[in-house]
């Protein structure tokens, strides 16, 4: 809403036309990048032991943590290589387990979240 106000602040309406597809071209490109560098953490670096891939190898899902052990798992998509992030609001500090039903449809994530406690999470494809 702020960009929209401050684009009419500068009447991006009477721009000659190559002016507004340079601003629409450099506002995309800003979300763009934003997303590639919350993809590509380099702090984190993927964990083998917590990489889950599917019976029928349809999606993976990796785990990676920092030197705080602060865990992030990603889930991907081997059709689309579409990737997204599942504990998006969270801070997980315990490796998680994942178990699938045999269609695939269904994913349980089982995570110790501290003493004596675990958080089970369901996920549908």
């Amino acid at each position: 809403m702020l960009l929209v106000r401050q684009l009419i602040n500068l009447n991006f309406f009477s721009m000659s036309p190559i002016a507004k597809v340079f601003i629409l071209i450099l506002i995309q490109c800003t979300a763009v990048f934003e997303c590639v560098a919350h993809i590509t953490d380099s702090k984190f670096t993927i964990d083998p032991e917590g990489t889950y891939i599917a019976s029928d190898n349809s999606f993976r899902i990796d785990q990676s943590k920092n030197k705080d052990y602060l865990f992030k798992m990603w889930a991907t998509d081997s059709i689309t290589n579409y990737r997204t992030l599942l504990n998006r609001n969270e801070e997980t500090r315990y490796m998680a387990g994942f178990r699938s039903t045999p269609n695939e449809k269904w994913l349980v994530r089982m995570q110790k979240t501290g003493a004596g406690w675990q958080t089970l999470f369901l996920y549908y494809k």
